[in-house]
């Protein structure tokens, strides 16, 4: 689901850069906040997803990292977002409580719309709105324009005041469907609310934290069921995002955090860019958020011992990554400052696939300075693998050389960053890496093979058998070296032996064994997986990716995967698995196999 920003940011405003400093604003006054999220509307066919989530999620955030008295705090949701109701709060509670010296938090989740100018001071000749629960298209009062909420924020007494729109339309990625104004045709990107509010407010002590640039979209994510702005905003609050490792988090923080994750994942996910933008007109960065503080004052060694003891009989279970993940999250959250904490949660939820949950772990290590802890290879080369799974190829080649500045001699991050570039059909950079890989450890099969698989790929039989014949000699005892040789020697050099040699190294290598056990499955048994019990189709597919993770080579692991799942109908996505079939099996491949099962998908 889709969300199209509203707000839009403009960039003639002093927008606060990456990079720049400000001292922390210390607040020593009380702390309130106005939170509206807005799902369910007056009229259902404006409805939206996850917006009232946002709110009361951003709502627990205040009261477990904020310091906010709940007598503090009002949120306001679907029916209760009324624009009276909102004006009574912001004109009425605000007014009469806040003083010069206390915080306000103003959070909106919902839509936005435009209605044609009245007073002269659009370029677009649209006044951007918010749109509150009791929306009428056809009655243009029934929305709050950026005019009117600029009044009303203009009126408070607080310095100290951060608004944060995920302000939005709905719709799918192909069809943009927003709500709209009987007769008003807006044009969304000219102008935006955030400038309107900015210039309206004559003094200092307003900050705005808006959910992406002019004409950009805003997604709401079904993975995480909130919008994907207001997802990493809440989950920014974390020693990831604590720069000056001082366990609070200002507004600059939470902005810089937000923005790196939102853009990182949009563009994974997305394949667009949505980049949130932050407007400051404070004289320093707020103090927000309080992360714990020590491990002493929150856990002793008695309930570690129990933690530790439940993580050993999980243990038993071991896909079980889910129930792993939940007792670590115990150790962690009681001291999310311990290095080994962090490695561990990563490692969890990268073995889960929640790589970019176990991303933010990986690069809260490289953040922790004078740590008594090292890895080799370095965190960096994780966090690596893991953007290349995501298909982000130039993030990971910039990890993968943050870790050969570390690790200058270490063949096998040369041998990784290489694999990337002949992906990217970098052949020159991709070949200098393998040479250095090979200058610095000659007796290993990984550069070899990585080039034999390339010009494999690529049809170029003659250069590919040359290349293995050489692996060979270096490597005769490695079951994937010799499983390549001996399929050139039969298929490329038309050896006399070659059979014999490839029965031999299926029997030798356990290939043979292997295919024999994955195509019996036991009716009676059950099977679990990470704490789910799997149908027997699902138990299957289970034991073929066994086989494939052990003899990724073996192209017929491949070929039994791809037929089970498409005889079976099972939903799977096959794509990377058809992908190495073709390549694995380029020398004996199946074209009837091919003909039923891959040009028919």
């Amino acid at each position: 689901m889709m969300k199209k920003l509203l707000l839009i940011i403009s960039l003639t405003l002093s927008i606060s850069m990456l990079g720049q400093e400000s001292a922390t604003k210390n607040l020593p006054g009380e702390r309130y906040a106005l939170v509206i999220g807005i799902s369910k509307y007056m009229n259902p066919a404006n409805n939206l997803q996850f917006a009232q989530k946002d709110a009361t999620d951003f709502e627990n955030a205040l009261f477990k990292y904020g310091r906010f008295k709940k007598d503090n705090v009002k949120l306001l949701t679907n029916s209760d977002a009324s624009r009276e109701n909102i004006r009574k709060n912001l004109e009425g509670w605000l007014k009469s409580k806040l003083n010069q010296n206390d915080l306000l938090i103003i959070f909106f989740s919902g839509h936005g719309t435009q209605i044609t100018d009245t007073d002269g001071d659009e370029d677009d000749g649209l006044d951007e709105c918010l749109v509150p629960y009791d929306f009428d298209g056809n009655d243009a009062s029934s929305v709050i324009t950026d005019d009117m909420f600029a009044y009303w924020i203009r009126n408070l007494k607080s310095d100290n005041v951060l608004i944060i729109f995920d302000n939005c339309y709905s719709g799918g990625a192909a069809k943009q469907k927003g709500v709209s104004i009987a007769g008003v045709k807006g044009s969304i990107g000219k102008d935006d609310f955030s400038k309107d509010i900015t210039r309206e407010v004559p003094r200092k002590g307003t900050a705005l934290l808006a959910a992406s640039k002019a004409s950009q979209v805003s997604f709401e994510s079904s993975e995480f069921k909130n919008g994907v702005f207001t997802h990493f905003l809440i989950n920014s609050i974390s020693v990831a995002s604590d720069n000056d490792f001082n366990k609070i988090i200002n507004s600059n923080e939470l902005f810089y955090a937000t923005r790196k994750n939102t853009l990182e994942y949009t563009k994974s996910h997305f394949k667009k860019e949505q980049e949130p933008i932050y407007v400051d007109w404070t004289d320093g960065d707020l103090e927000l958020f309080y992360l714990p503080y020590e491990k002493s004052e929150k856990i002793g060694d008695k309930e570690i011992e129990a933690l530790k003891y439940r993580i050993d009989q999980a243990v038993a279970d071991e896909r079980n990554y889910s129930k792993k993940i939940t007792i670590y999250k115990e150790l962690y959250d009681k001291d999310p400052y311990d290095v080994l904490y962090n490695q561990k949660l990563g490692m969890l939820y990268e073995w889960n696939n929640e790589y970019l949950k176990a991303i933010e772990h990986y690069k809260y290590i490289i953040s922790v300075k004078n740590s008594n802890y090292s890895f080799s290879p370095p965190i960096e080369c994780q966090i690596a693998e893991l953007y290349d799974k995501l298909g982000q190829k130039d993030l990971a080649i910039f990890y993968y050389s943050a870790a050969i500045k570390k690790e200058p001699n270490n063949p096998r991050l040369y041998n990784e960053m290489a694999d990337i570039n002949l992906s990217l059909k970098d052949t020159l950079s991709a070949i200098q890496q393998l040479n250095k890989s090979i200058n610095l450890q000659p007796l290993q099969k990984k550069p070899y093979l990585s080039l034999f698989y390339f010009q494999l790929g690529y049809g170029n039989l003659n250069a590919a058998d040359r290349i293995i014949n050489d692996a060979f000699r270096i490597n005769p005892n490695d079951f994937e070296t010799v499983y390549a040789y001996s399929m050139t020697q039969k298929f490329v050099s038309k050896g006399q032996s070659s059979d014999s040699l490839l029965l031999t190294i299926e029997n030798a290598s356990g290939i043979t064994k292997k295919y024999a056990e994955i195509t019996t499955l036991e009716r009676n048994t059950i099977y679990l997986y990470n704490g789910k019990t799997l149908t027997n189709q699902e138990a299957q597919l289970s034991k073929i990716q066994d086989a494939i993770e052990a003899y990724p080579y073996y192209p017929d692991f491949y070929k039994y995967y791809i037929q089970f799942a498409k005889d079976n109908k099972m939903p799977n996505d096959l794509s990377d698995y058809i992908k190495k079939y073709l390549l694995y099996s380029k020398l004996n491949s199946d074209k009837a196999f091919i003909d039923k099962y891959i040009n028919n998908l």
